[in-house]
Formats: structure tokens, C-alpha cells, sequence
């Protein structure tokens, strides 16, 4: 059957990654596409936004997400308390499905928990360990989840195979009449295919009884899965897609599957990518008949739950109810009773024939109203029918303790329909869940991300793709990676700027171009955070860069050595244009460039230059002058969120807005 929500085990990994893209990143903004879908945008050298999505995922995603142009009330309050917020730890609950996010901002350290167990939820803690807001609000036997409430984390549902004591698992493995596959899901949350893959593995099969196998079972479990996760080696880990013999996606792993030899699969450099392609084929497959099943299979399952909880609670209740009135009516009689209690034992110890004393014990009792329905003398227990309840009382002790019993019998079922009572609600609560999401898995608009995103990209007025590092990193990426022989390498003639790349593609650019790229170097440089008004640009080609540095010296990460002569673009001055136009799939798309190539492309444009403004006071007034500018062309505004691309693709420090030239072309 197809997967349709992520495990522990697979949490445990995809924490591992997240930890190291995001660690240290600053949270730009909060997006809630559709109740319970959520996008966390983080800033960490480059742009990542994360995809939360209880109780089914939570990864990067290199997908576009159409978002409202009205947040509601929970994204508000989230944006509120962590923009602007120092991503310090993501970490993983134990081995439970949640993940933890903490966040230094302004007013302290707060916790983002994402719980991806039950219908999931999103909870957001105070510094205090109060709970602010949350995607589902309820009120549970052992937690309260409401604004101002403790937060509690739940219950531990089994044990963690990586921490807890190999002796309190092998404990655990009773001789009760399970199967070890559903021990394994069930004790220490690996359910399939992952409990499929270790069982192989040890050559045992998925279906053997607990009561079959010797506890040191439990150890070579636990010994293999560690083994599996160790050689999975450091994050990024190399990942796996497995599709069916149509070519649909079944499953997905951090690691390959032995189980999965015969089937085909695609293999990913990461974790979050192998999730992010798998969820959204999944969800953009016709009908979504894996999911759909998955999903009605899982409402019959909790139905079946759900009736067999009602009927124990029921038979819990009548016996409960049975235990008091006995116990209530032996309270009212309990001298007769003490005195049937006081012959039979008396007799007893006296000798007499057990026949005989219960002739005579049937006697004292008829005469009392009561009908004796046998006497155990080995138990020291007589059995009496009394007001239509039939009761056991020892005539070897105080008939009192035997009337205590049956009030704690009483209380005991009375306690346990009670804990049931609250597993029902539990169950009905996701029974609902489930059934408002029968016939659709979320659906939003989605675009891919286009693998030059990564970097500060734009199109020359001749259709050129011009690419800028963003970081050290995308710096090295994109020399290394997708820099070709044929290309041109811009650099500004200034420490601190970053490899700008025109992608000639065999063709070969003109001045035009040869400018825009240049005045793309120079803008993006140190110089546009000192203010420079113009600066000298270079570019050569690729065979003249090295990473092998002059003797003695060191090249650090994205820095390259120059060999060979220098052509040089004097006086570029910094300065770059804001657009505003269609892209081909009918969206609004931002364009930041030098002007005579956003002039090519829109006549919708701001120019900017280096200045005093603040950067985020910028990006406000060029989005109110687009917004203003655009609705003298397009119908409709742009959404809200295509500006806060502006934060990443500006260069950084200030700057000013120059004149209101349009050029209409």
C-alpha cells in the first residue's frame, strides 16, 4: 500500500538534516497555505522554506505554495512571537513523532512542537512553558491544549531504541500472543516497511509470535536497526523513491531497502528532497487512490475501534454497576450475614460434617430471608442469593472486608470505563478528522522551483540566464557545478563580491549583456553596502579560475584564484531595477536586474541605488510603488508574499529609490 505519512524512524533522519540547513537561521515568515499546511520560511544562507503538514510530513520543500492574501488568526500570532527569530536546535522528541523547534527572539526562547501522531497538531510555547496558540485546541485525560494552559508533552507511547536501556527493551518482549512485527511498531514505533527490512535482515519473519521467539530477539532488533542508521553515514543523506510497475511512488527511505530490490527507484541527495518529490507526486497523482485508501482503511480501522471501546465500556459500566448494588445490599444485611459467616466456621472448626453444615447453614439462612447456594470450604467462601444479587463472602474472616472488596471491584470498573470514556473521545474526535478529509488530501497551488532560484538570477535583454553567488557556498556551487567551458565569469574589482555567470549556451553575448552582467557584479558587491556610486567590474572564462592557491597562502570556501590576463568594464555604476510581471503559468513574478533588462521585460519597474534607507523599509516602499504602478495594467494585485523574496534578492545594506521613470517599452 502507499505511504502516506512519515514514521519516527524517518523524523529521526529528517531532523538530522534540517538541523544542518537551518541551524542558526533566522525565521522570515510564517505562511498557512490551508488549515494545518504551514510554511516556515528560514533564512540561512540561502532561502528554505519548510513544509509542515500534521499528521503526514514535515521537510524542506523546492515547491512554490500559493499562499491567502489574508493570513488567519494562528499564522498572525506565529509571525507575531518568531519573525525575526534565531533558529538555535530542531530536535526530535525522544523517538515519538515530534519535532521540536527552538527559537531565540525577542522576548525569550520559544518552542514550535509539531506533533504528527493522531490528526496532528502545531503548538506554540511561551518562554514560560505556557501554551500561546496551537492548530487544534482540546483538553485530554493526561494534557490540556489551550492558549495560556502548561503545555505537556504526551505520554510516552514506548520505548526510544537509540536511549533507553537494551534491558527495558528486551523486558518488554513478553510472550504475549502478538506478531513481532506489530511488538515492533507498536513498543518501539518502527512499523513497515522499516520493521519489514530489519526482520529480513535477521532472517525472521514479519508474522512470528512473540511467544516463539527468545528474548535476545529484542537486542539483535535493536542491534540491526542501529547498524542500518550508522551506515546511512553524516547528512545529507543519500535517499530513495520506490514506484510501482506503473511508475507511481509507493514508498520512500533514507537509506536503500533490500526489501525493495525488485521494485524500480530513484535516488535523491538528500532526505528532504526525496520527500518533497514523493509527497507531492503522491498528492498530485490522479485521484489519489493510494492516499484515499490508506485514508478509508483508516476509518474502518477506527470505526472497529471505536465500537469495540463502546462495547467494553458498556460491559465495564453493567459490571460496575453489578459490583455496587451487591455491595450495597450486603451493607444493609450485614449483621445476618456475619452471623451465617460465625456458624459455618464455627461448625467447622467444631468438626461437624460439611454436609450437615450446610443443611443447617441453608436453614439459618432461608429464616433470614437469604438463599445459601453452596459453601467452598477449601477457599473458606460460601456463595448467597440476597435480594435478587447473588454474592461470595468468606466465613473465615471480617464479612466487612468482603464488602470492601466488592466496592473496590466497583470502583476498579467504574475507573477503567472511565479511562476508556476518554480513549473514546480521542477516537471520535479523529474519527471526524478523518472523515472531513475522506475525499480530499489538502490541495494547494503549487509551482516547482526552478533549480537557478538558488542563486540571484536574471535574464538579459538577449534571453541570457545571468546567475549570482548568494553566499560562500552557492559561490563554490555555482562555479563548480554549473559553470560550462563556453560561459562568462563576471567578478567586481573589489574584496567581498560574489562570481556572477553569464550561461552562453554556445552563443555569444553582446555588449548588452556584457553590461547587465557586469552592473549585476558590481551592485551585488561590498561596494553597494559602502555606498560606491560606480565600480570597476572584470570577467574571464572559466578555465582561468583555480582553487589551488599561490604558495603559502589559502583559498577559503567560494574564492577562487584568477590565472591570466583580466578584461575589464570600467565605471559600472550600481544601480538595479524592480519589475513586476506574468509569468508564463499566469502568476506575478519579481524581477530584479539592471534596468535594461527588466525595461525588456515589463514596463512595470522601480530603479534603486546604494543609500541610507534601511532594507525592509525599502522593500515596503517598492512594494507599495509596484502595487500602485501595477494596477494601472494588470487585473488584480499581486499576492502580499512575492515581495519577501525581496529579502534575499536585494544586495545587502540600504539603499534609495531613484526617480519614478517607468521606461515604457
Amino acid at each position: 500500500m502507499t505511504r502516506s505519512s512519515m514514521s519516527s524512524l524517518d523524523l529521526a533522519f529528517v531532523v538530522r538534516e534540517l538541523s544542518m540547513f537551518l541551524r542558526e537561521g533566522f525565521i522570515d515568515n510564517i505562511y498557512i497555505v490551508k488549515e494545518g499546511f504551514m510554511l516556515i520560511r528560514v533564512r540561512a544562507g540561502g532561502r528554505y522554506d519548510v513544509l509542515v503538514d500534521p499528521p503526514r510530513r514535515i521537510h524542506i520543500t523546492e515547491f512554490e505554495y500559493e499562499k491567502p492574501r489574508m493570513p488567519p488568526g494562528l499564522c498572525m500570532t506565529l509571525r507575531r512571537h518568531l519573525v525575526g527569530g534565531r533558529l538555535k536546535e530542531i530536535s526530535q522528541h525522544r523517538f515519538e513523532r515530534i519535532v521540536v523547534f527552538s527559537i531565540k527572539a525577542r522576548k525569550g526562547d520559544y518552542k514550535l512542537y509539531v506533533e504528527l501522531f493522531r490528526e496532528g497538531n502545531i503548538i506554540l510555547v511561551d518562554p514560560g512553558g505556557r501554551v500561546i496558540c496551537a492548530l487544534r485546541r482540546k483538553r485530554m485525560k493526561d494534557r490540556v491544549i489551550v492558549d495560556g494552559a502548561e503545555f505537556k508533552l504526551p505520554p510516552a507511547v514506548g520505548l526510544d531504541p537509540f536511549s533507553d536501556p537494551i534491558d527495558d527493551i528486551a523486558e518488554s518482549f513478553s510472550s504475549e500472543d502478538a506478531s513481532i512485527a506489530r511488538w515492533m511498531a507498536i513498543t518501539l514505533g518502527l512499523p513497515s516497511p522499516y520493521s519489514d527490512e530489519i526482520l529480513s535482515r535477521i532472517g525472521i519473519g514479519k508474522d512470528s509470535m512473540l511467544r516463539d521467539l527468545p528474548r535476545s530477539t529484542a537486542i539483535g532488533i535493536v542491534e540491526a536497526l542501529k547498524g542500518i542508521t550508522s551506515s546511512a553515514g553524516d547528512p545529507p543523506f543519500k535517499s530513495y523513491i520506490y514506484l510501482s510497475s506503473d511508475g507511481m511512488p509507493v514508498d520512500f527511505s533514507p537509506f536503500k531497502l533490500e526489501i525493495y530490490r525488485d521494485l524500480r527507484l530513484e535516488e535523491y541527495p538528500s532526505f528532504n528532497a526525496a520527500l518533497d518529490n514523493y509527497f507531492h507526486r503522491l498528492i498530485s497523482s490522479e485521484g489519489y487512490s493510494g492516499v484515499a485508501e490508506a485514508r478509508r482503511k483508516q476509518v474502518a480501522d477506527t470505526l472497529k475501534n471505536l465500537r469495540r471501546i463502546e462495547s467494553r465500556i458498556a460491559k465495564l459500566e453493567s459490571k460496575a454497576s453489578d459490583y455496587k448494588r451487591i455491595a450495597d445490599t450486603l451493607s444493609i444485611y450485614m449483621d445476618r450475614l456475619e452471623a451465617i459467616a460465625s456458624f459455618i466456621l464455627g461448625s467447622k472448626r467444631s468438626g461437624i460434617d460439611e454436609k450437615r453444615i450446610i443443611e443447617e447453614a441453608s436453614d439459618i439462612a432461608s429464616n433470614l430471608g437469604f438463599k445459601l447456594v453452596d459453601i467452598d470450604f477449601p477457599s473458606g467462601l460460601f456463595r448467597i442469593e440476597i435480594d435478587g444479587c447473588d454474592a461470595e463472602l468468606s466465613f473465615t474472616g471480617n464479612v466487612y472486608e468482603s464488602i470492601s472488596r466488592y466496592y473496590a471491584m466497583y470502583k476498579r470498573r467504574y475507573g477503567e470505563a472511565e479511562s476508556l470514556r476518554f480513549k473514546l473521545e480521542e477516537l471520535r474526535e479523529s474519527l471526524a478528522e478523518l472523515e472531513s478529509k475522506m475525499a480530499v488530501y489538502p490541495q494547494v497551488k503549487t509551482r516547482r522551483r526552478r533549480w537557478y532560484e538558488k542563486f540571484n538570477f536574471f535574464y538579459s535583454s538577449e534571453g541570457f540566464l545571468v546567475l549570482a553567488g548568494r553566499d560562500a557556498s552557492t559561490n563554490e556551487i555555482l562555479i563548480k557545478k554549473y559553470t560550462d567551458q563556453n560561459d562568462m565569469v563576471f567578478h567586481a574589482d573589489i574584496h567581498g563580491a560574489p562570481f556572477v555567470v553569464v550561461k552562453t549556451e554556445g552563443r555569444i553575448p553582446s555588449e548588452a549583456t556584457i553590461m547587465e552582467a557586469a552592473v549585476f557584479a558590481a551592485s551585488y558587491s561590498q561596494a553597494w553596502r559602502d555606498r560606491f556610486s560606480s565600480l570597476d567590474v572584470f570577467y574571464v572564462s572559466p578555465s582561468q579560475l583555480s582553487k589551488s592557491p599561490p604558495p603559502g597562502q589559502y583559498l577559503p570556501k567560494g574564492a577562487f584564484r584568477i590565472l591570466g590576463s583580466k578584461n575589464y568594464v570600467r565605471s559600472v555604476p550600481l544601480e538595479l531595477a524592480v519589475g513586476l510581471t506574468l509569468s508564463e503559468d499566469s502568476g506575478f513574478e519579481l524581477i530584479v536586474a539592471p534596468e535594461s533588462a527588466v525595461k525588456a521585460r515589463t514596463s512595470i519597474y522601480v530603479r534603486i541605488a546604494p543609500g541610507s534607507i534601511p532594507k525592509d523599509k525599502l522593500i515596503g516602499l517598492v512594494r507599495s510603488r509596484l502595487v500602485e504602478k501595477s494596477r494601472k495594467v494588470f487585473e488584480g494585485e499581486p499576492p502580499i508574499d512575492i515581495f519577501d523574496d525581496l529579502r534575499y534578492r536585494l544586495p545587502a545594506g540600504g539603499g534609495r529609490i531613484l526617480d519614478e521613470r517607468e521606461g515604457l517599452g
